[in-house]
């Protein structure tokens, strides 16, 4: 598990705090824009595009050698710069060069795709081109003549203008948060809605993750299945502390460790209804794909940060989504989906906006839902793709199979589905993951087809249960039923859990299951916006919502200002 993060600039971005700032309050407005001048000053970064050609002939080179670019040729074994290029021909000639240092940092771009580039090395880079001779070079050459049709690759490296300006306008909102300490109001605002888990693993606690994000009110009050890799004990005891955020109040049901033993060379995660699968070797997507049908397989293969946002156009479902196929072994009937996978910081926002609308009557609504039932609560989140969508394509079209539950933003995590094959016969699986419109990114996905290992299960109680104003917790969180402890405030629960010895030739998986639910506190303010959250009623509505949001602030900072409140006109002369 990591905290969420992703890669990509943009100056809508940087801005976002003084917008959101203006909004609320005009105080320190001022301070976090200077401040965020100096960061897009030293940080901001523009974006090319590769123009990839697998065929190229002697008037593109032409062309290219008369716009006095930069050429580079790379062999299987080594990289040269090419001076004095010349057609003569069919082929291609020129005096070989180390490239220069200021042409040596963008070497391996991902074609089809948006790449970063520093401003300061933009006027170079953009003068690149970069041909693909599929040979090792033989000996030292000065001097090089190739056909030019043994050229299988050509890179014309171009300015791209639309992934600079709205590339990921909120993905380093936790970027600029962590920069200075001022910005901390904006991470109280859009932070994870969900309590915080903590490990003591070195005698002092760190961080691990939210659990049961999205459990706003007690009709969506659900069970949470934290792995928990790489943790170790202090003093032969599992240390954990639940921490409430100052503005929300926790109401936690149940809290246990969860210890799973297994064969050794498997790994174990539990689904989101708390059913344990086993895999060895999940297999990467053959292939990944957006609506735009941009090719994604390779963001989408490692744990690395290069997400996948969810910020294609909408699709036929009114979400946004990504297609993924997989080699299906011939005897499959069910696999196993994998994923890691967080809710963006702009979730978060979109969060806040949300219940801003319901003005000081958010209380009242939060009562109702309360009273309306389990049910309909939980149908609506999946309903406007709040959490992870997940389908299969079949012969009769696609089937929906399940979800992924909201995570939180403040860390990303491990997920797994099982899925049934039987009705799909043919050799590959597709499966299509969507959602909202900037709510996830999606690091890596795979699909494990090993039939699950035996394992044996054990859930641990707490030795010890302190709340941090000194108060025994440890019955209220013993099993799941209508006794809950309770925490406002700053207030934490500190759990300890005693560390049991390990079968001998087995391998031992640790979860920390808890179940609860929490309140935020009330956003807005007035009279509730009844037009606005009647749209809410209809399916999809929260993806319009967000790609609304998006575009408002888009326009607002393209145009230069931020949006003032109206002043009342005086009628006295």
């Amino acid at each position: 598990m990591k905290p969420a993060s992703q890669s990509g600039n943009s100056t809508s971005f940087f801005l976002f705090p003084v917008y959101f700032f203006w909004r609320r309050s005009r105080k320190g407005a001022f301070l976090i824009l200077t401040m965020t001048m100096i960061l897009m000053v030293s940080c901001f970064q523009h974006y090319y595009t590769t123009n990839t050609q697998t065929s190229i002939d002697a008037n593109s080179l032409q062309r290219l050698q008369n716009a006095k670019k930069y050429f580079i040729i790379h062999f299987n074994d080594r990289v040269y710069a090419i001076n004095n290029i010349a057609v003569k021909g069919d082929n291609l000639e020129g005096d070989l060069a180390a490239v220069s240092a200021e042409h040596n940092l963008y070497l391996n771009p991902r074609p089809a795709r948006a790449n970063r580039v520093r401003k300061a090395a933009k006027m170079d880079v953009l003068t690149e081109v970069h041909m693909y001779y599929p040979k090792e070079m033989t000996g030292e050459l000065s001097h090089i003549s190739i056909p030019i049709s043994a050229i299988n690759r050509m890179d014309v490296y171009e300015f791209d203008p639309v992934a600079t300006r709205t590339n990921h306008v909120f993905s380093w909102i936790g970027t600029v948060l962590a920069s200075a300490a001022v910005l901390g109001t904006i991470a109280l605002a859009i932070a994870c809605n969900c309590p915080q888990v903590y490990v003591n693993t070195n005698g002092e606690y760190e961080f691990k993750s939210g659990v049961y994000s999205g459990a706003v009110y007690s009709t969506l009050e659900r069970s949470d299945y934290l792995a928990l890799d790489g943790i170790n004990p202090v003093n032969n005891q599992y240390l954990f502390r639940i921490r409430n955020m100052e503005n929300e109040e926790q109401h936690i049901n149940q809290v246990q460790l969860l210890k799973v033993t297994h064969p050794r060379g498997v790994k174990v995660l539990a689904d989101r209804h708390g059913k344990l699968f086993t895999f060895v070797k999940p297999v990467p997507p053959t292939r990944a794909t957006s609506g735009a049908q941009a090719d994604l397989t390779s963001e989408l293969q490692l744990i690395d940060s290069r997400y996948f946002g969810f910020d294609n156009p909408v699709n036929e479902n009114g979400l946004s989504g990504v297609t993924l196929s997989f080699e299906k072994p011939a005897q499959a009937t069910k696999g196993k989906l994998l994923i890691h996978a967080g809710n963006t910081k702009w979730s978060g926002y979109l969060y806040k906006e949300f219940n801003a609308m319901f003005g000081s009557g958010y209380d009242k609504w939060r009562t109702q839902q309360e009273q309306a039932g389990t049910g309909n609560a939980q149908q609506w989140q999946i309903e406007q793709g709040l959490p992870l969508k997940v389908s299969i394509e079949t012969p009769n079209g696609w089937r929906y199979v399940d979800h992924f539950s909201l995570t939180g933003n403040t860390a990303s995590r491990d997920m797994i589905m099982e899925i049934d094959l039987k009705d799909v016969p043919a050799t590959s699986v597709n499966i299509k993951i969507e959602t909202v419109f900037q709510f996830w990114n999606l690091d890596k996905v795979a699909m494990d087809f090993s039939e699950d290992a035996i394992v044996t299960t054990k859930y641990m109680d707490a030795a010890a249960a302190v709340r941090s104003d000194g108060s025994s917790q440890a019955a209220d969180l013993l099993q799941r039923d209508k006794k809950y402890a309770k925490l406002t405030g700053t207030e934490y629960i500190d759990l300890n859990y005693e560390v049991e010895k390990e079968e001998d030739g087995k391998a031992t998986s640790l979860f920390l299951l808890s179940s609860g639910y929490y309140y935020t506190q009330p956003a807005g303010e007035g009279k509730a916006d009844l037009p606005s959250l009647l749209r809410f009623k209809e399916k999809g509505e929260f993806d319009k919502f967000s790609r609304r949001k998006y575009n408002g602030i888009q326009e607002t900072l393209a145009a230069g200002y931020i949006p003032q409140k109206k002043r009342r006109v005086s009628s006295r002369k």
